[in-house]
């Protein structure tokens, strides 16, 4: 009696959870996807269900240096970058985070930026051509960066590169 009382009250308090306004939550069950659930008060089967909050908002990466990158004329730039992103698909960003850890994400994110970059730069033959020619440039990063992630869960909401 004095073991089983305090048992349950362990496992009832811990077949609740709570998502906060800023985040959507993926209940999985022996590791499998179940469902995704938005803002509020839910339950679940303890020890068996388990919940990975997502961030719903949207996420930003910043260049720590400037990279660099050679025009068509073997002229070299230099550029940083700013992304703006967020997860469009909980389901399948649960499969690239580890307990609500979505730095594999943002991996993905800036690996992709680098050679999309690098081959759009080559288009270039002067710096004052890509200087003026700036945003479409980030909109050209953007489409393709968002097609690669597709099947990451990620959606690119803007891209600003900085010469």
């Amino acid at each position: 009696m004095f073991v089983v009382l305090p048992l349950g009250i362990i496992l009832w308090f811990n077949s609740w959870f709570l998502v906060d306004s800023e985040h959507s939550a993926v209940v999985s069950r022996k590791g499998d996807f179940l469902k995704v659930v938005g803002p509020g008060k839910y339950s679940k089967i303890p020890l068996i269900d388990h919940v990975t909050q997502i961030p719903s908002g949207t996420l930003y990466i910043r260049s720590s240096a400037p990279k660099e990158f050679y025009l068509y004329t073997r002229e070299k730039v230099y550029l940083s970058y700013e992304i703006e992103w967020a997860i469009c698909s909980p389901e399948s960003a649960y499969y690239l985070t580890i307990d609500g850890d979505y730095s594999l994400l943002e991996k993905s994110i800036v690996r992709a930026w680098s050679p999309i970059t690098m081959v759009l730069v080559l288009n270039y033959k002067k710096k004052q051509d890509l200087v003026k020619d700036i945003a479409s440039l980030d909109s050209s990063i953007k489409s393709e960066l968002q097609e690669y992630l597709q099947d990451r869960g990620v959606c690119i909401e803007h891209v600003f590169t900085k010469i």
